[in-house]
């Protein structure tokens, strides 16, 4: 794996980590699996966490226009402009972007952050029941 594509992995998985509730990991695995996560769109990765659209269904495309007024816009705004460049990226190595290449590249990364926070979950399901066998005795 070159340097620059590692280097956008750990922005992402950051970027993740510290913005992406269980629920949106969960829209964004779906929006992922259903073939419909484009970089390109309002509801790209940075955008999903702002989506307000009727029914709370993403979308894969959007005018560009609407790019400047919605919450994608909002979200860049609030998160900043480091992981929507390591996302764009992802898509290399055509100029225009593959958006399959992304989209294989990013869902095993949303896989291990559900994962990992599954085990953190377990993990300190276990320190507590631990804690309270020591307190009880």
């Amino acid at each position: 794996m070159n340097s620059q594509l590692k280097a956008d992995k750990q922005i992402i998985r950051k970027f993740m980590a510290d913005n992406y509730d269980n629920g949106h990991l969960t829209q964004l695995l779906d929006h992922l699996r259903a073939g419909r996560f484009q970089y390109y769109s309002c509801c790209c990765f940075i955008g999903l966490l702002n989506a307000d659209h009727e029914g709370g269904e993403l979308r894969s495309s959007c005018k560009l226009n609407d790019l400047a007024a919605t919450h994608y816009s909002s979200a860049l705004r609030r998160y900043g402009s480091e992981a929507d460049i390591a996302m764009h990226s992802m898509g290399r190595p055509f100029d225009c972007g593959d958006e399959a290449l992304r989209r294989a590249r990013l869902t095993p990364m949303v896989l291990a952050e559900i994962r990992r926070r599954q085990r953190m979950t377990h993990s300190n399901v276990k320190e507590i029941t631990v804690h309270e066998e020591k307190v009880s005795c």
